[in-house]
């Protein structure tokens, strides 16, 4: 007979002592029999890392029903994949497999036509069996098991909704081919263009090659790339970066970027622009001439320039080896 070892856990940076004691007894579990029963926690600012196994079938319940499920490697059965997966129409089950013991991926689901959510899945040999979902406001029995805080700190790690949409912004952009066929309902007001900007200093070019314009969120996406013409590697700060639309200069909101460039190479670029410092509608259009601009960059990591200002705030995405930074929004003579 099968017994689920059944432990309750918030997934939270901040979650203090007591959870972080519950995620232990979780793993714990996960690495005794594989049968667990575990509650986790869902962010927009990063993934959540989720163990499957290739020889159970691991049951994920969310909060909201599916309404899309991508990922490269994901397959029902129909054609070779990584990771075998089920969902029953318009529900909040998702049943999970491992096929390739050494394959990781990376599966992006849409709750309810508004939130994405992504997921990191790497193969384990002691799979939770039923992983039960929230969403990062909690449930009171999840919320329970997070020690209190102060107001202040509390404020510090608060993410603001204005902030998780710029990374829901981020991923529509970066993923606009696959979602305008699956989901596109998300674009139906979206301008996009594909263009060619470029701009060459004579050893580091940048290279603006789409344009995304999020007209809600006075939001413009950039999909660009920086070619290094160079014999030695660049090194930069993704958030000193800044976007020169038309004869203005804007800050980015959002930058995902990795933060060398090897000899002779190139790395991708995405970033969010969006409206002024007070709130105000910038009214970017895509129709303007788009330039990346690269304030500076350095010859080794240890010069590597940094953007001098003191309200910045620095975040890293777990996904992917890029670095995330998250600008405040300043004026451009800055």
């Amino acid at each position: 007979m099968l017994q689920l070892n059944t432990v309750s856990v918030v997934d939270d940076d901040h979650g203090g002592a007591l959870a972080g004691f519950a995620l232990a007894e979780c793993l714990a579990g996960l690495q005794g029999s594989g049968l667990a029963n575990c509650a986790r926690r869902l962010t927009t600012d990063k993934p959540l890392t989720m163990g499957i196994g290739n020889k159970a079938v691991t049951t994920l319940q969310f909060p909201r029903p599916l309404q899309g499920i991508f990922g490269y490697g994901l397959t029902t059965g129909e054609v070779p994949g990584t990771y075998h997966y089920a969902h029953p129409q318009a529900s909040r089950v998702l049943a999970l497999r491992n096929l390739m013991p050494d394959k990781e991926t990376f599966l992006t689901v849409l709750l309810d036509a508004e939130d994405l959510y992504v997921l990191h899945l790497k193969p384990t040999n002691d799979p939770a069996v039923l992983v039960r979902l929230s969403e990062s406001s909690g449930t009171a029995a999840s919320l329970s098991a997070v020690r209190p805080v102060d107001a202040e700190s509390l404020a510090k790690r608060r993410l603001d909704h204005s902030t998780a949409r710029l990374f829901n912004l981020l991923k529509l952009g970066k993923n606009a081919r696959t979602f305008r066929v699956a989901v596109p309902h998300l674009y139906e007001d979206v301008e996009s263009r594909t263009v060619s900007y470029r701009r060459d200093d004579g050893k580091v070019a940048t290279v603006v090659t789409k344009l995304h314009r999020f007209p809600k969120e006075d939001a413009l996406f950039i999909d660009a790339r920086i070619e290094n013409q160079s014999d030695t590697a660049i090194y930069f700060d993704p958030g000193s970066v800044q976007v020169k639309v038309g004869s203005r200069t804007y800050p980015t909101a959002l930058v995902d970027a990795a933060s060398e460039v090897p000899a002779g190479g190139r790395i991708a670029l995405h970033a969010i622009v969006r409206g002024g410092l007070e709130g105000e509608r910038a009214h970017l259009s895509i129709k303007n001439a788009v330039q990346l601009i690269m304030a500076a960059y350095a010859a080794t990591p240890d010069d590597q320039p940094t953007v001098n200002v003191s309200l910045q705030l620095e975040r890293r995405y777990a996904y992917r080896s890029s670095g995330f930074r998250l600008l405040p929004q300043l004026p451009a003579w800055l």
